[in-house]
């Protein structure tokens, strides 16, 4: 079933604010370009697309070809000579597409310049329409507000989201005014996510690169700082943020943003994905991508979390929740819909509290609260796999061994048994320590797999991969003493 099948005209109000409320793989991008017009009863060009990131713009007029990308150099002549053929290199046939940035700027310009506004335009639609009421960053968002309030009855407005509660929520002053009808009232949902975990900060570098052992990892923080701070700690890890952040490196996130774009996965090198939420919206992920763990660091708010899992258009094994702060410091009597559920979730890690657990539950393939695992990781264990996975763990893409990675030199050795005594791993004595009984603990403890190698003038050991069946049952057996 997809959003072509099912929506119809007649339930499609002007004067309102028409929601259509549905998740990742409906087909409501393709409803837009390739149908909305028919259903409305009027032209491609009497369309307009907005959206919230630079990145699905490229994504969508690099796919689809009834999408015009608008440029700011001709952004307000462009919408008054709308359909007077006056501008040969506009193509009338397509629908212009563009952030809700260059939507405000068009507004502003026209109001500027005395033009009447979007002169043939009859249907305006916005995609990832929460955006409106939750991202302040982007700082025109209350002017858009204001302009769709104030045009309901000049303008077909349609918006699409998965995640329409800001719209609904009463603290919050921004949602009075739009009159919001939805042209489907059930929840379409597709992707889900087998597994619910909440982690700490100290614990996530482990689990990932210790427990998810299946599929590829994508990370989202509030911040580039925190991007850097996880990829420091991460092995082999990469960096996606917007093209507008300061810290955009175009050499290493060209390479990574054109791979998304074109074709829907990560690059095979890129085993563990850490991204601000320029990626929380409109760009999908196919199954190929073989993605199974979605993280969202410091960021639990509802928005963040369904959005962000929404990238994925197939059930994946793991949403993965992670508290920045050992102690959630959650308060009494906050407003605003993102803080009040950021807040709910926090009161998870200290309580049964299941208000943000049941606004999820929809996308999730687990019935009760109880089922949300809470993995505890003996800090020893921690520390000690965090130097390993940094140091000495190969890639894993690495074909054959790479020498960099080998254990072979008498200092390496020496290094490696000083930090399991210093987080005592095997609880012994220092006199009682030796580097193969590290090793041999490695291997039936923590589920490494150490290679013996023989190369020319030397031998080492190289560490390539892992076992989470292993590692799990010492964690159990920690946890039981």
């Amino acid at each position: 079933m997809y959003l072509s099948d099912i929506i119809e005209a007649k339930n499609i109000l002007k004067g309102r604010f028409n929601i259509i409320h549905a998740g990742t793989g409906f087909g409501k991008t393709y409803w837009c370009s390739k149908n909305a017009a028919k259903t409305l009863g009027i032209k491609n060009s009497e369309i307009i697309f907005v959206t919230s990131r630079t990145l699905i713009v490229d994504q969508q007029n690099s796919m689809n070809n009834d999408f015009l990308k608008i440029k700011s150099d001709f952004d307000t002549k462009y919408f008054r000579q709308w359909g007077e053929n006056q501008l040969n290199d506009i193509d009338n046939k397509k629908i212009p597409i563009m952030t809700y940035n260059r939507f405000f700027s068009i507004i502003k310009n026209s109001y500027n310049s005395n033009g009447k506004i979007f002169k043939n335009i009859k249907c305006i639609i916005l995609d990832e329409c929460h955006a409106m009421l939750v991202d302040n960053f982007i700082k025109e968002m209350s002017a858009i507000n204001i302009f769709v309030k104030d045009n309901i009855n000049n303008f077909l407005f349609i918006g699409l989201t998965a995640t329409p509660e800001p719209f609904e929520d009463e603290d919050n002053l921004e949602a009075n005014g739009f009159n919001i009808n939805y042209p489907i009232e059930e929840k379409l949902v597709k992707n889900k996510a087998n597994e619910l975990m909440m982690v700490y900060d100290n614990s996530l570098s482990y689990m990932i690169t210790n427990c998810f052992k299946n599929g590829k990892t994508i990370i989202m923080c509030k911040t580039i700082s925190d991007c850097r701070m996880l990829q420091d700690r991460i092995p082999h890890s990469k960096v996606l943020c917007s093209k507008e952040n300061k810290g955009y490196d175009k050499e290493t996130m060209d390479i990574i943003r054109n791979c998304i774009i074109e074709y829907k996965k990560l690059p095979e090198d890129c085993h563990v994905l850490i991204t601000t939420n320029t990626s929380r919206e409109g760009i999908g992920f196919i199954e190929e991508s073989n993605i199974q763990n979605v993280v969202l660091y410091g960021c639990s708010d509802i928005i963040s979390v369904m959005q962000f899992m929404g990238r994925l258009r197939y059930n994946f094994d793991r949403l993965v929740i992670c508290e920045k702060n050992w102690i959630p410091n959650f308060k009494k009597n906050i407003k605003g819909f993102k803080a009040k559920s950021t807040n709910d979730c926090k009161k998870l890690f200290v309580s049964n509290s299941d208000s943000w657990f049941a606004s999820i539950m929809h996308v999730l393939n687990i019935a009760n609260i109880g089922d949300i695992k809470f993995p505890k990781i003996p800090y020893h264990i921690i520390s000690f796999t965090e130097y390993i996975n940094k140091k000495w763990l190969a890639p894993p893409s690495q074909a054959g061994f790479n020498k960099a990675y080998i254990i072979y030199k008498k200092e390496d050795r020496s290094e490696i048994l000083k930090i399991a005594c210093t987080y005592r791993l095997l609880g012994l004595p220092k006199s009682k320590m030796s580097f193969n009984k590290v090793i041999k603990y490695m291997r039936a403890g923590l589920g490494y797999t150490v290679d013996d190698i023989k190369y020319k003038t030397f031998r080492g050991k190289y560490v390539r991969d892992h076992n989470e069946d292993i590692r799990n049952q010492e964690i159990n057996r920690i946890n039981n003493i």
